[in-house]
């Protein structure tokens, strides 16, 4: 089964044509398994036994993104808050609003028009709670430490001799 648009192998990242049924730089078939994939990319190798530049070279944050799952534009967060705002807008212009007969909107009439957008903004304002209680949590995670520097090969591991 080949795709039918150009397509660029998952395991050195070569561009190849609709009609090749796999790539053309590393025979990795165009529909391949995880497992497939890592066996080709072990493959690719140069004379000195490193790693084909192709395969480890990280794609451009545009590509990865979309690869990774994330959407591209605005954020869920804000597109929550936004959405929240024009609620309470909506709502809090309700409440001031003064009908034609000249009165205001009691407290059980402005609970029984807006019962459903009461408890989506309940379940807003929980999520931009638990968005903004994350977020903080991330700015008191410890940092990493960096890695020790690799022992050199000719030496016994002891590195005050």
């Amino acid at each position: 089964m080949t795709p039918d648009y150009s397509w660029r192998c998952l395991a050195c990242d070569h561009a190849n044509s609709a009609a090749a049924p796999s790539c053309v730089t590393c025979a990795c078939p165009a529909v391949a398994t995880v497992a497939r994939i890592e066996s080709a990319r072990a493959g690719l190798s140069h004379a000195g036994g490193q790693p084909c530049p192709a395969a480890t070279t990280p794609r451009p944050a545009s590509q990865s993104a979309t690869r990774a799952g994330e959407q591209e534009g605005p954020p869920k967060f804000a597109i929550i808050v936004v959405g929240v705002l024009v609620l309470l807008a909506g709502m809090t212009y309700s409440v001031f609003y003064v009908g034609p007969s000249g009165q205001r909107m009691d407290v059980l009439g402005f609970i029984l028009l807006w019962f459903r957008e009461i408890a989506v903004l309940a379940f807003g304002l929980l999520a931009i709670l638990a968005t903004a209680v994350a977020r903080m949590l991330e700015l008191f995670e410890p940092r990493s430490k960096p890695a020790r520097p690799p022992v050199p090969a000719e030496s016994n591991g002891r590195a005050w001799e």
